[in-house]
């Protein structure tokens, strides 16, 4: 005699069956619905933002009516519904539901369905204990798990009557990945080139719960929606999709990541959360995260990943954020194009001789640094340069993003002359003014402190103003801190740069730029860990410094950010003396580095013009 659902649940807690077996009873409503072929939009979208059809919504009130009436359920959160609603507080279980995942695919026939997660505690604070999802296609399937494998049921004269146990192989034979080619980043391009070299069979119907279904009962293979160029966080929701299935993924003896960490391990922060997928046979998971452990798609920072200041006022946090996800590209890290030393070097930098060779004549003429600019602004966080030389250049160069250096000084009076001092060149209110009359893309300020100066006072009081003034305003703000003046007998001392930047983290800056520090006898990216530590949430990056060998600078940058710790570095030489060309170049080098952990070797290739990096 054939077992049924309510059978092999019989040893299951007894609240937990009740909430599956109410699932149970919903999907016989919904597939009678789905017969109704009302296939029109509701004129709604739902909290992601996404057009609802009315089946949407009826399907949602199909279950919400159901769970509603259950004293066993804490929470109901649908992703049809922007919160959560509370059902009983004294219940121990919460659920997630997509009512009727795949909506879009009813006016061609295809396959769609609904997914469950049952959680113990809060939605967003329990763990996942049971899983279920219904395939609604040429029959009704459901498929469970409670934490002890994972069983397949199909719907018959109204019940639903088991089928079998789901293992999934080592490893599989086919892949389903959603998402347009054209934006998929390096790492999973290369991974879909292997699965496809290595003779795996392609199998996409665009819907999640029929492919990621087909991907588990074929005993193997992989699903995956990556991280895309333009959605660097995926596509689907974590809570309502991704942590029911990887549930039963694990169930199944098979694997889901999102290519760096497990998905039941990824930390939940929002409901409607978006995560990468892969998911299938611990082969191909396993095989999907050796290429995108490495790469820039994945570890993508959300909104709420910003630590926000708080003399960021709350109708600019939106603003402040927007600005540092773009400046970091979304990874935490910073690369600052300097082209400030028109002032600090005069045309030292611009014109003539320098170690490397003959600096381009194209240096020459400061329009070159704006065209780097433009042709390098994927790869970079934004362009430092004066008011004056962006007020006069920024206009035919809209799309660059821009800091203001608010301060500077030329080289010509030495420290043995007379302690260094930099003031202001403008007010803050004239940058305001600048972004708001011109449209450019102003998103913070820049200004240089030289500690150990006897006029470090008036210094640090300039800072101070700029950054509360900055904050106020959403902006970003780079602090320039270099130990230098009579009373400093070493500006390479790594204990005293690392007091400068601790001293840009008191001031509140977004980032400090310092120089690398030397000392004999040790290596310079370990005594560089103490000013890392020193900055606290103040991020570090380093002074490019003059123009060198290229290899040599990228194997100085890798081992700045990778092993000392710091989250970028700001380069001026090292790109504008050189050719356009070659700049852009060096340009998405210093990014594949800084941004997508690429080693040398590989940003060498970029530089060669063998390799591309894209963000």
């Amino acid at each position: 005699m054939t077992m049924d659902l309510s059978e092999k649940l019989s040893v299951v807690d007894r609240d937990i069956k009740d909430i599956i077996l109410t699932l149970a009873n919903g999907t016989q409503e919904v597939t009678k619905l789905l017969h109704t072929a009302n296939r029109a939009e509701a004129g709604t979208v739902n909290a992601s933002g996404e057009t609802q059809l009315a089946m949407d919504i009826q399907a949602d009130n199909i279950f919400f009516n159901l769970f509603k009436e259950k004293n066993n359920v804490k929470e109901f959160a649908s992703e049809e519904r922007e919160g959560a609603t509370v059902i009983n507080e004294q219940a121990q279980y919460s659920i997630t539901i997509d009512p009727l995942d795949g909506s879009s695919l009813l006016d061609v026939n295809l396959s769609v369905g609904t997914i469950l997660g049952i959680w113990k505690g809060k939605v967003l604070e329990g763990e996942i204990v049971g899983a279920a999802y219904v395939v609604y296609g040429p029959t009704t399937t459901f498929i469970l798990s409670t934490g002890q494998g994972v069983n397949e049921f199909i719907l018959r004269n109204n019940n639903f009557d088991y089928l079998q146990e789901i293992k999934v192989a080592e490893k599989g034979k086919i892949y389903s990945t959603g998402g347009l080619r054209s934006k998929w980043v390096d790492g999973h391009s290369d991974y879909i080139n292997a699965l496809e070299e290595g003779g795996y069979k392609l199998r996409y119907s665009g819907g999640l719960v029929p492919d990621v279904n087909q991907i588990l009962l074929k005993k193997g293979g992989v699903f995956t929606y990556p991280a895309l160029v333009d959605k660097p966080n995926g596509k689907l929701r974590l809570m309502f999709e991704l942590c029911p299935f990887a549930f039963l993924a694990e169930q199944a003896g098979g694997a889901a990541s999102n290519g760096c960490k497990r998905i039941l391990e990824i930390e939940r922060k929002e409901l409607h959360q978006r995560s990468a997928i892969y998911i299938g046979s611990k082969k191909e998971i396993e095989q999907a995260e050796s290429f995108l452990k490495d790469n820039g798609g994945i570890n993508m920072m959300t909104e709420s990943d910003v630590k926000v200041p708080a003399d960021v006022p709350a109708e600019m946090k939106s603003t402040y954020i927007k600005n540092y996800l773009d400046a970091t590209k979304r990874r935490g890290r910073l690369f600052l194009y300097a082209g400030d030393q028109k002032i600090e070097h005069l045309n030292d930098d611009f014109y003539g001789q320098i170690s490397t060779g003959a600096i381009p004549i194209d240096d020459a003429d400061p329009e070159h640094l704006f065209k780097i600019g433009k042709e390098a602004k994927q790869h970079i966080g934004f362009f430092a340069a004066q008011y004056g030389l962006i007020a006069r250049y920024g206009k035919s160069y809209p799309e660059v993003p821009y800091l203001v250096k608010m301060n500077s000084k030329s080289h010509l009076v030495k420290t043995k002359d007379r302690d260094p001092i930099s003031t202001q060149l403008v007010s803050f209110d004239d940058v305001l003014a600048l972004k708001n009359n011109s449209g450019l893309n102003v998103v913070g300020v820049g200004y240089t402190i030289y500690v150990g100066s006897k006029y470090e006072c008036e210094m640090l009081a300039e800072a101070g103003k700029l950054v509360a003034d900055a904050h106020k305003n959403g902006m970003l703000i780079v602090l320039w801190v270099y130990p230098r003046g009579k009373a400093v007998t070493d500006e390479k001392d790594p204990h005293i740069i690392a007091g400068g930047a601790g001293v840009a983290c008191c001031l509140g800056a977004d980032f400090v730029k310092v120089n690398y520090p030397k000392k004999e006898g040790s290596a310079s990216e370990e005594v560089f860990k103490e000013a890392v530590l020193a900055a606290g949430r103040t991020g570090v990056i380093t002074s490019g410094g003059s123009s060198t060998d290229v290899r040599a600078f990228l194997d100085r940058l890798h081992k700045q950010v990778h092993i000392s710790g710091c989250v970028g570095n700001a380069t001026g030489r090292n790109i504008h003396q050189k050719t356009l060309h070659d700049a852009v170049k060096m340009c998405a080098a210093v990014a594949a580095v800084t941004y997508g952990n690429k080693d040398p070797d590989f940003a060498m290739k970029i530089y060669n013009g063998e390799e591309v990096f894209q963000l």
